[in-house]
């Protein structure tokens, strides 16, 4: 096989693929106990290489550590194989972990034998890599129908292709001790399950969990369009916390600030007080309409209200992340296709100018409607956030030119970061080229290989070996490969 060809089949095992990768030769570092390994990283990186090389190939190595070199900076790596040594270099825990998330994409076993020998191979290369983004997000749903397995691999998944923030958003599914009424019966995790992967995430993956909790609109938490509602559906009594259609919260019932207050404040310290809180505030169409928030402007109760929960949170060291829709007017001509959700007589086009600028705008653009654009897809919303001084997020969902046209735009204007949201599409086919997709255009591959599914799979089952699943259903990105027929189905 050409060197050059055989250079590409190797880059494209990477996920996401390295900006720089050089085939030197066709030499071979064999990988096994007693193999001579340098660590250019900070100190506390040996114990880490150690951990990694345990956990990846039940091996123990010969490391040698030096200081890194200045070339190498934040979650930056670089490799270097040579059939007699692999040098690593990092000056961050996050850059070393990325590197050895990128050689056993990279390794094959030993050849030749029936079963696994304790030898496998890495070829004689140089990578270079380093992410685009600083925060590389991922938002994922907790709905009553999951399994707590399966979106634990998700969670693992996103971190092998190395995300670093992953949104979870509980759809009447957390396990509340302050508000049980909060949470459906026979839920996806117990509350250890959570707090077991939660810690698993910030101690030995790097990634960060951030609940999400809607104190705003989809009050329900349930899916629009199903009826139900986690809270009314079994305590009617409750009816005046809500508006009358029970799809926002009351905004002057001080009791509904009470239980927002307690209930967020549980899952930020579940989480472990992570820098950032999501507070949803998304699709709030009949906020301020009950017969004591119509008195008020409905502008006016939506500032104060998230006003009180960037104070609440700045108050516990983090920031707070809310969706962008509801700060802009949908009538407005500027926002012609793309996502604006706020009516006439809610006056909220000027809200924008008095709620706390350190608030981060997650701009979600699905781009249903781009078709019907002339000319190229510019963004505006986006731009106008960033414009008017919010750190900003863009939010694509499975629609894989807006994913890559939303990475170039967050990495041309330097915004704060990306974060992919995946609602109920993270099964099968789909939700892998979601995943693959937001990873290349957060690291900043635009001139990749083309998407190959069974690389993808390769690192799927990594990850299930890792979680030590056995059963049938728990092994795929599908619960299994024939759909049962269902009824009531939303589609």
């Amino acid at each position: 096989m050409e060197v050059e060809q055989l250079a590409c089949m190797l880059r494209e095992r990477i996920l996401p693929e390295p900006h720089h990768f050089v085939l030197k030769g066709d030499g071979e570092y064999h990988l096994q106990n007693g193999s001579r390994l340098c660590v250019h990283a900070p100190e506390e990186a040996c114990s880490e290489a150690v951990r990694l090389l345990g956990k990846y190939w039940g091996i123990t190595a010969d490391i040698t550590r030096e200081a890194c070199v200045a070339e190498v900076s934040g979650e930056a790596y670089r490799i270097d194989i040579t059939p007699n040594c692999l040098t690593i270099e990092a000056a961050t825990i996050a850059g070393l972990r990325h590197a050895f998330r990128t050689l056993r994409m990279l390794v094959e076993p030993e050849r030749g034998t029936r079963q696994l020998s304790g030898t496998w191979i890495l070829p004689e290369v140089t990578i270079e890599d380093a992410p685009a983004l600083a925060f590389r997000g991922l938002h994922l749903c907790v709905f009553p129908e999951n399994r707590f397995e399966d979106l634990a691999k998700k969670v693992h998944y996103a971190a092998y292709l190395k995300f670093n923030v992953i949104v979870m958003e509980f759809w009447g599914t957390f396990p509340f001790e302050s508000h049980p009424e909060l949470c459906w019966e026979g839920v996806p995790g117990t509350r250890e399950q959570w707090a077991e992967l939660i810690r698993e995430m910030r101690e030995s993956e790097g990634v960060t969990l951030v609940p999400q909790f809607n104190v705003l609109g989809h009050a329900p938490n349930s899916r629009g369009g199903t009826a139900q509602h986690v809270v009314l559906n079994r305590h009617p009594e409750l009816e005046p916390l809500f508006e009358p259609d029970g799809w926002c919260w009351c905004l002057t019932n001080p009791h509904t600030r009470k239980l927002l207050d307690e209930a967020v404040c549980e899952l930020h310290d579940f989480f472990g007080r992570p820098p950032y809180f999501h507070i949803g505030c998304d699709e709030a169409d009949s906020v301020g309409l009950c017969s004591e928030c119509r008195k008020h402007p409905i502008a006016d109760l939506i500032c104060n209200h998230i006003t009180h929960f960037r104070d609440l949170f700045a108050a516990r060291g983090a920031r707070v992340i809310m969706w962008h829709d509801m700060l802009l007017n949908r009538s407005d001509k500027r926002w012609e296709h793309y996502c604006a959700m706020g009516r006439d007589y809610q006056h909220l086009e000027n809200l924008h100018k008095h709620i706390p600028h350190d608030t981060i705008i997650a701009d979600w653009e699905y781009g249903y409607r781009f078709d019907q654009i002339p000319g190229e897809v510019t963004y505006p919303t986006t731009l106008f956030f960033k414009a008017n001084g919010f750190d900003t997020l863009v939010c694509p969902w499975r629609k894989l030119d807006v994913i890559r046209s939303l990475g170039a735009l967050a990495r041309r204007e330097k915004l704060f970061g990306m974060l992919e949201t995946t609602w109920h599409i993270f099964y099968g086919p789909e939700m892998k080229r979601m995943f693959y997709e937001t990873a290349q255009a957060a690291w900043g591959i635009t001139h990749g290989e083309e998407f190959h599914q069974t690389t993808m799979d390769r690192a799927w089952r990594t990850v299930v070996k890792d979680l030590g699943l056995q059963n049938y259903n728990d092994l795929g990105v599908s619960d299994c490969q024939i759909i049962p027929q269902t009824f009531g189905s939303l589609g």
